[in-house]
C-alpha cells in the first residue's frame, strides 16, 4: 500500500494538466466499465486497465518513476484491436455507451503515442 501512496504521489508532481489527463484516463478505463459491466467491451477494458496497474507498479517499485512506464499502457494495443473489431456492433448499443467506445478510442490512441515516445526516449538515452 505504501508502494501505491509513493506512487501516487509523483503522479501529483507531473503538474495540472498532465493531472487532468491522468483522470480523463482512469474515468474511461476504470469507472465508466464499472457503470457498463454488463458488457464484456467494459470487461476487458477494466480487466487490462487493472493488469496495467499491476505492471506499473511494478515498473516503479524496480526503476522508479521514469519515462519506461508507459511500457505498462502497451496492454493497450491488444484493447485497441479488440475495440476496432467491435465496431460495427457498437451502432446497436446505448449513445452513452457510444460516446464512452469511441472516446476511449481516441484517448487511449492519444496516450500510447505519448508513451511509445517516452518509451523511445528511456531506452535511446
Amino acid at each position: 500500500m505504501r508502494l501505491v501512496s509513493i506512487f501516487l504521489n509523483e503522479l501529483k508532481g507531473l503538474g495540472p494538466y498532465w493531472g487532468i489527463w491522468l483522470k480523463v484516463l482512469g474515468l474511461l478505463n476504470f469507472i465508466v466499465p464499472i457503470f457498463l459491466i454488463y458488457h464484456p467491451m467494459a470487461q476487458i477494458t477494466l480487466l487490462i486497465f487493472l493488469l496495467q496497474a499491476v505492471f506499473m507498479l511494478f515498473l516503479f517499485s524496480v526503476y522508479g518513476f521514469v519515462p519506461l512506464l508507459g511500457l505498462a499502457h502497451f496492454g493497450w494495443f491488444i484493447l485497441l484491436y479488440i475495440l476496432f473489431q467491435n465496431v460495427a456492433l457498437v451502432g446497436e448499443q446505448n449513445l452513452i455507451f457510444r460516446c464512452w467506445f469511441f472516446t476511449l478510442i481516441i484517448a487511449n490512441s492519444i496516450s500510447l503515442v505519448i508513451d511509445v515516445y517516452d518509451v523511445g526516449r528511456f531506452f535511446l538515452k
